[in-house]
């Protein structure tokens, strides 16, 4: 069950990559419940819950969480409501990615964000408030930010822990990007060494909330890196979901150097954090000796939207 540890080079550094994106929180792997999402709910995978019926659940109409929650229902025979703000009409027209899978598994996507707007809610409100979830429903919450998912993270901790006392690495440290945070907070809970990460859905101090609402003891938090500085020396802000040619291009030069394909909506900027913290730490002394492991957290199925999301931008000139 547990998943394997990558040498790379890249950008002539060493780099070790924890593939979880092989990793497979059900024995039926083709069920889809991989990566950082089987981490997260593979308490549900296993919990006795014989009166639970309908998984009840919020967020983007293309987010890997949609899909992994899909397969979810289907291993346990659930269904699953999962309420977003819109979806778009090209969407609708040309199902594709993690849409057309959560689709192809019986989920009912409901776009309701123009209701909970006439009702001065955002998504998140409005589902807790008009959906109230009885004892035949599973309410699990955006991105799968709750202290359920610490079991299955914790195991994963287990797993880098292993390995590093397996292998002797002296100043091991763990990057990855985060959403809500979840997985990077009960990663820091339960490893001795810093792990590192950054902020994809909103600004530092978002997530350093999204750490609070899982754990007051700052011992938890992670490290959260800056993205490079821009021409005007002042920290670029990056807005999710955008496409950026920088994203698409160290994408590409992973891919190029590694043969390791990664997610395209959260890993770009997950490594250009992690490149300019090496490159920040090589300024400040003579040498670099950390062992730096990148969590890959899986999500390729989302590379079919987001590739064609660039091609298009490419097309029409606009990246």
């Amino acid at each position: 069950m547990s998943s394997p540890m990558q040498k790379i080079e890249f950008r002539s550094q060493t780099f070790y990559v924890k593939r979880d994106d092989l990793f497979f929180g059900h024995s039926k792997g083709e069920l889809g419940l991989n990566g950082n999402k089987g981490r997260k709910l593979q308490h549900y995978i296993n919990a006795d819950l014989p009166d639970i019926t309908t998984i009840v659940s919020f967020g983007s109409a293309q987010s890997n969480m949609l899909y992994s929650l899909s397969c979810l229902a289907r291993l346990r025979g659930w269904k699953l409501d999962f309420y977003t703000d819109h979806i778009a009409e090209s969407l609708i027209k040309n199902p594709n990615g993690n849409y057309a899978a959560a689709l192809a598994n019986g989920t009912q996507i409901h776009a309701v964000g123009e209701i909970a707007k006439a009702k001065n809610q955002n998504l998140a409100t409005y589902v807790k408030t008009n959906y109230s979830v009885d004892s035949s429903m599973l309410f699990i919450p955006e991105g799968g930010h709750s202290a359920f998912a610490e079991q299955g993270v914790k195991s994963l901790a287990d797993e880098i822990k292993n390995w590093v006392i397996e292998k002797s690495i002296t100043d091991p440290k763990v990057m990855l990007p985060s959403g809500t945070g979840t997985t990077a907070l009960y990663l820091q809970k339960h490893l001795s060494f810093e792990v590192l990460t950054c902020a994809c859905v909103g600004s530092a101090n978002y997530l350093q909330q999204q750490f609070f609402a899982l754990s007051d003891d700052e011992c938890h938090h992670p490290t959260i890196l800056l993205p490079p500085k821009n021409a005007k020396d002042n920290i670029k802000k990056y807005h999710f979901g955008k496409c950026y040619p920088e994203f698409y291009r160290i994408w590409q030069e992973l891919e190029q150097q590694t043969n390791i394909s990664f997610e395209l909506l959260y890993d770009p900027l997950g490594w250009l954090c992690l490149m300019e913290y090496v490159r920040e730490r090589i300024d400040q002394s003579n040498g670099f000796n950390e062992n730096l492991i990148y969590l890959h957290q899986g999500g390729l199925l989302g590379n079919q939207s987001m590739i064609a999301r660039y091609k298009r931008k490419a097309l029409s000139n606009k990246l």
